[in-house]
């Protein structure tokens, strides 16, 4: 079971806001990277939480002795241009303790509930982020675009942000829900997908760079996004040479002659 807990007095404050999903544990964590740098950039207020019985059943002592628990999925507000945003950050990896995941029905439970509060809150626009999977991320990724009946693409097209349309293909997980089933509350709702590593294991900087340049232009954000660039090509030099002593692994292995005794 799924329970979404807001601050009433707080969240009456947002107006017409646009959503942004940014839970982590797709391909590269892209989410949680675009996430993290609008937290870090705009310092948000901390609305809510998701609750989920799966999450293990750990409280935290702070410094004074007092005991809460620390939730993997939050909800924040912020302001920027005289436009109200929402952030629903955190980790969304099942079957990994430290990074906790909830069930396939409790997804479904979770988007509907946090789509409810959206649509009492006149929620202009949904927006979702995502990975497209590879073995390794490339140096310029692509950018590609889905969305519901309800969104038109001029709203990108007009801010020049540059995407091919993601088809006749699949998205697992909230990150799809929140736009499919963003139709039924008539709120518009697209996802982001950039080119990354097909694996939440290795952090995709360079695709989170990506989709942070699109928002950027979407919203005029003012992200500084080549430090994050810069640090995906180190990791990339890495995952490379990673892959490079594997292959020569398994090349010297397949020559080893089999004795039997």
């Amino acid at each position: 079971m799924v329970w979404v807990y807001v601050n009433r007095s707080e969240i009456d404050k947002v107006e017409e806001p646009h959503f942004i999903y940014a839970v982590g544990g797709g391909m590269g964590n892209l989410a949680k990277i675009v996430g993290r740098t609008l937290i870090k950039k705009y310092k948000p207020k901390l609305l809510g939480y998701i609750v989920s019985k799966a999450f293990p059943d750990i409280s935290y002592s702070n410094k004074d002795g007092i005991l809460s628990k620390s939730y993997p999925i939050k909800l924040y507000y912020f302001t920027h241009n005289e436009r109200d945003f929402l952030i629903l950050y955190g980790n969304l990896q099942p079957g990994l303790l430290e990074d906790v995941g909830i069930s396939l029905e409790e997804r479904y439970d979770a988007t509907i509930k946090v789509l409810r509060i959206l649509k009492k809150l006149n929620t202009q626009m949904i927006v979702s982020i995502g990975g497209l999977g590879l073995e390794l991320e490339p140096d310029s990724p692509k950018l590609y675009l889905s969305y519901n009946k309800y969104f038109d693409k001029k709203f990108l097209e007009d801010k020049g942000v540059q995407f091919e349309v993601f088809y006749r293909n699949n998205i697992v997980g909230m990150s799809g829900l929140f736009v499919s089933l963003s139709s039924f509350y008539k709120i518009p709702a697209f996802i982001l997908l950039a080119e990354t590593y097909s694996t939440n294991q290795i952090d995709g900087y360079i695709g989170a760079s990506k989709i942070l340049e699109a928002l950027n232009k979407l919203y005029e954000f003012d992200i500084d996004t080549s430090k994050i660039y810069e640090k995906g090509k180190e990791l990339r030099e890495k995952v490379k040479e990673y892959i490079k002593e594997s292959l020569e692994r398994m090349q010297k292995d397949r020559k080893m002659p089999d004795y039997f005794g």
